[in-house]
Protein backbone atom coordinates (compact mmCIF):
# COMPACT_ATOMS: atom_id res chain seq x y z
CA UNK A 1 0.00 0.00 0.00
CA UNK A 2 2.78 2.43 0.90
CA UNK A 3 4.51 1.71 -2.40
CA UNK A 4 1.29 2.37 -4.32
CA UNK A 5 0.84 5.68 -2.53
CA UNK A 6 4.38 6.76 -3.32
CA UNK A 7 3.90 5.92 -6.99
CA UNK A 8 0.57 7.76 -7.07
CA UNK A 9 2.09 10.85 -5.48
CA UNK A 10 5.06 10.74 -7.84
CA UNK A 11 2.71 10.51 -10.82
CA UNK A 12 0.60 13.44 -9.54
CA UNK A 13 3.73 15.48 -8.90
CA UNK A 14 4.90 14.94 -12.46
CA UNK A 15 1.48 15.95 -13.78
CA UNK A 16 1.55 19.12 -11.68
CA UNK A 17 4.47 20.38 -13.75
CA UNK A 18 1.84 21.47 -16.30
CA UNK A 19 -0.16 23.37 -13.67
CA UNK A 20 0.15 27.08 -14.45
CA UNK A 21 -1.45 28.41 -11.27
CA UNK A 22 0.72 30.87 -9.29
CA UNK A 23 2.89 29.32 -6.58
CA UNK A 24 2.54 30.23 -2.90
CA UNK A 25 5.15 29.12 -0.36
CA UNK A 26 4.92 28.52 3.37
CA UNK A 27 6.74 31.79 4.06
CA UNK A 28 3.66 33.62 2.71
CA UNK A 29 1.30 31.79 5.10
CA UNK A 30 1.75 33.22 8.62
CA UNK A 31 -1.46 31.73 10.01
CA UNK A 32 -0.43 28.28 8.82
CA UNK A 33 3.10 28.64 10.20
CA UNK A 34 1.69 29.71 13.56
CA UNK A 35 -0.65 26.71 13.61
CA UNK A 36 2.15 24.26 12.85
CA UNK A 37 4.30 25.78 15.58
CA UNK A 38 1.47 25.75 18.11
CA UNK A 39 0.43 22.08 17.87
CA UNK A 40 1.14 20.74 21.39
CA UNK A 41 2.07 17.27 20.12
CA UNK A 42 3.35 18.26 16.69
CA UNK A 43 1.93 17.23 13.33
CA UNK A 44 2.45 13.53 13.96
CA UNK A 45 1.34 13.50 17.60
CA UNK A 46 -2.29 12.49 16.96
CA UNK A 47 -2.08 8.93 15.61
CA UNK A 48 -5.70 8.01 16.35
CA UNK A 49 -7.27 11.03 14.65
CA UNK A 50 -8.12 10.77 10.96
CA UNK A 51 -9.82 12.68 8.15
CA UNK A 52 -10.96 11.77 4.65
CA UNK A 53 -8.54 12.76 1.90
CA UNK A 54 -11.56 13.99 -0.09
CA UNK A 55 -11.56 17.14 2.05
CA UNK A 56 -8.17 18.32 0.85
CA UNK A 57 -8.81 17.11 -2.71
CA UNK A 58 -11.98 19.15 -3.15
CA UNK A 59 -10.64 22.26 -1.45
CA UNK A 60 -7.57 22.15 -3.66
CA UNK A 61 -9.79 21.84 -6.75
CA UNK A 62 -11.15 25.29 -5.88
CA UNK A 63 -7.75 26.83 -5.24
CA UNK A 64 -6.51 29.63 -7.47
CA UNK A 65 -2.90 28.86 -6.51
CA UNK A 66 -0.53 25.95 -5.91
CA UNK A 67 1.10 25.63 -2.51
CA UNK A 68 4.75 24.60 -2.39
CA UNK A 69 7.43 24.32 0.27
CA UNK A 70 5.36 22.68 2.98
CA UNK A 71 6.88 20.00 5.22
CA UNK A 72 7.21 16.85 3.12
CA UNK A 73 4.50 14.96 5.01
CA UNK A 74 2.01 17.73 4.22
CA UNK A 75 3.09 18.30 0.64
CA UNK A 76 2.62 14.62 -0.19
CA UNK A 77 -1.00 14.64 1.00
CA UNK A 78 -1.63 17.80 -0.98
CA UNK A 79 -0.58 15.96 -4.12
CA UNK A 80 -2.42 12.72 -3.35
CA UNK A 81 -4.72 11.93 -6.31
CA UNK A 82 -7.48 10.13 -4.38
CA UNK A 83 -10.38 11.08 -2.15
CA UNK A 84 -11.10 7.73 -0.49
CA UNK A 85 -8.30 7.39 2.06
CA UNK A 86 -8.20 8.24 5.76
CA UNK A 87 -5.21 10.50 6.42
CA UNK A 88 -3.97 12.17 9.65
CA UNK A 89 -6.46 14.74 10.94
CA UNK A 90 -3.79 17.21 12.08
CA UNK A 91 -2.28 17.13 8.58
CA UNK A 92 -5.71 17.70 7.05
CA UNK A 93 -6.48 20.68 9.28
CA UNK A 94 -3.11 22.26 8.53
CA UNK A 95 -3.76 21.86 4.81
CA UNK A 96 -7.26 23.30 5.09
CA UNK A 97 -5.84 26.39 6.78
CA UNK A 98 -3.00 26.64 4.25
CA UNK A 99 -5.35 26.39 1.27
CA UNK A 100 -7.70 29.01 2.70
CA UNK A 101 -4.88 31.39 3.56
CA UNK A 102 -3.09 30.90 0.24
CA UNK A 103 -5.99 32.42 -1.70
CA UNK A 104 -4.74 35.80 -0.51
CA UNK A 105 -7.96 37.24 0.87
CA UNK A 106 -7.83 39.34 4.06
CA UNK A 107 -8.18 37.08 7.10
CA UNK A 108 -11.82 36.46 8.03
CA UNK A 109 -13.06 38.83 5.32
CA UNK A 110 -16.34 38.23 3.50
CA UNK A 111 -14.34 37.26 0.38
CA UNK A 112 -12.46 34.60 2.33
CA UNK A 113 -15.64 33.33 4.00
CA UNK A 114 -17.38 33.11 0.62
CA UNK A 115 -14.47 31.10 -0.83
CA UNK A 116 -14.63 28.66 2.11
CA UNK A 117 -18.37 28.14 1.61
CA UNK A 118 -17.88 27.52 -2.10
CA UNK A 119 -15.14 24.94 -1.51
CA UNK A 120 -17.22 23.20 1.19
CA UNK A 121 -20.25 23.10 -1.09
CA UNK A 122 -18.12 21.46 -3.78
CA UNK A 123 -17.20 18.71 -1.31
CA UNK A 124 -20.76 18.24 -0.04
CA UNK A 125 -22.20 17.99 -3.55
CA UNK A 126 -19.67 15.39 -4.72
CA UNK A 127 -20.98 11.89 -5.53
CA UNK A 128 -19.48 10.46 -2.35
CA UNK A 129 -21.36 12.81 -0.03
CA UNK A 130 -24.36 14.29 -1.86
CA UNK A 131 -26.81 11.71 -0.52
CA UNK A 132 -25.55 12.24 3.03
CA UNK A 133 -25.99 16.01 2.89
CA UNK A 134 -29.12 16.61 0.80
CA UNK A 135 -32.88 16.50 1.30
CA UNK A 136 -33.11 17.00 5.05
CA UNK A 137 -34.45 19.86 7.13
CA UNK A 138 -32.04 22.08 9.04
CA UNK A 139 -33.26 20.50 12.27
CA UNK A 140 -32.52 16.97 11.03
CA UNK A 141 -29.23 18.08 9.53
CA UNK A 142 -28.09 19.38 12.90
CA UNK A 143 -29.56 16.54 14.93
CA UNK A 144 -27.46 14.21 12.80
CA UNK A 145 -24.40 16.47 13.00
CA UNK A 146 -22.06 13.88 14.47
CA UNK A 147 -23.17 11.21 11.97
CA UNK A 148 -22.25 13.54 9.13
CA UNK A 149 -19.08 14.71 10.89
CA UNK A 150 -17.92 11.10 11.27
CA UNK A 151 -18.11 10.63 7.50
CA UNK A 152 -15.25 13.12 7.26
CA UNK A 153 -13.43 12.93 10.62
CA UNK A 154 -12.57 10.21 13.15
CA UNK A 155 -11.39 10.93 16.69
CA UNK A 156 -13.21 14.26 17.05
CA UNK A 157 -16.94 14.86 17.50
CA UNK A 158 -19.63 17.41 16.63
CA UNK A 159 -22.63 17.35 18.95
CA UNK A 160 -25.80 19.45 18.62
CA UNK A 161 -28.43 20.60 21.09
CA UNK A 162 -31.42 21.68 19.01
CA UNK A 163 -34.33 23.73 20.30
CA UNK A 164 -36.88 25.68 18.26
CA UNK A 165 -35.07 27.29 15.35
CA UNK A 166 -31.73 27.49 17.12
CA UNK A 167 -29.02 25.04 18.09
CA UNK A 168 -25.81 24.89 20.07
CA UNK A 169 -22.98 23.00 18.34
CA UNK A 170 -19.99 21.64 20.24
CA UNK A 171 -16.90 20.50 18.33
CA UNK A 172 -14.67 18.45 20.63
CA UNK A 173 -11.15 17.38 19.68
CA UNK A 174 -7.66 16.98 21.08
CA UNK A 175 -6.34 20.13 22.75
CA UNK A 176 -4.72 22.48 20.25
CA UNK A 177 -6.06 20.78 17.14
CA UNK A 178 -8.63 23.48 16.34
CA UNK A 179 -7.28 26.99 16.79
CA UNK A 180 -9.31 30.18 16.38
CA UNK A 181 -8.61 30.35 12.64
CA UNK A 182 -9.88 26.82 12.07
CA UNK A 183 -12.86 27.45 14.33
CA UNK A 184 -13.84 30.36 12.08
CA UNK A 185 -13.32 28.27 8.95
CA UNK A 186 -15.62 25.55 10.25
CA UNK A 187 -18.31 28.12 11.03
CA UNK A 188 -18.42 28.77 7.28
CA UNK A 189 -18.34 25.04 6.53
CA UNK A 190 -21.39 24.60 8.77
CA UNK A 191 -23.12 27.45 6.97
CA UNK A 192 -22.42 25.75 3.63
CA UNK A 193 -23.85 22.47 4.95
CA UNK A 194 -27.07 24.25 5.88
CA UNK A 195 -27.50 25.26 2.23
CA UNK A 196 -28.21 21.61 1.48
CA UNK A 197 -31.26 21.52 3.75
CA UNK A 198 -34.81 21.43 2.39
CA UNK A 199 -36.02 24.09 2.24
CA UNK A 200 -32.83 26.17 2.07
CA UNK A 201 -32.50 28.65 4.94
CA UNK A 202 -31.38 32.06 3.58
CA UNK A 203 -31.62 33.58 7.06
CA UNK A 204 -29.24 31.10 8.62
CA UNK A 205 -26.55 32.28 10.99
CA UNK A 206 -23.59 30.42 12.45
CA UNK A 207 -21.88 32.29 15.28
CA UNK A 208 -18.61 31.28 16.90
CA UNK A 209 -19.25 31.63 20.64
CA UNK A 210 -16.04 30.26 22.11
CA UNK A 211 -12.84 28.49 21.08
CA UNK A 212 -11.45 26.85 24.20
CA UNK A 213 -8.76 24.15 24.44
CA UNK A 214 -10.37 20.96 23.19
CA UNK A 215 -13.80 22.46 22.53
CA UNK A 216 -15.34 24.89 20.04
CA UNK A 217 -18.83 26.25 20.68
CA UNK A 218 -21.13 27.57 17.92
CA UNK A 219 -24.67 28.96 18.00
CA UNK A 220 -26.79 28.30 14.92
CA UNK A 221 -30.09 29.94 13.98
CA UNK A 222 -32.27 29.74 10.89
Amino acid sequence: MAGQLKRAVAHARAASDDDERPLVGLDALPRTRAYLESLPLGLDGYPRLWAKSAIVRHIQNNSQVRIVGLPASLQDWLELPTDKLWIPQAHTLALILALVEAQGYPAHSEAERRWIRTAASDLFSSPLYALLMRAVSVRLLLQGANLRWSAFFRGSTLAAEVYGEEAELFLEAAVGLFDHNLANIFAEVTSAAMDFSTPCSPGRRVELIDCAPGRVHYRVSW
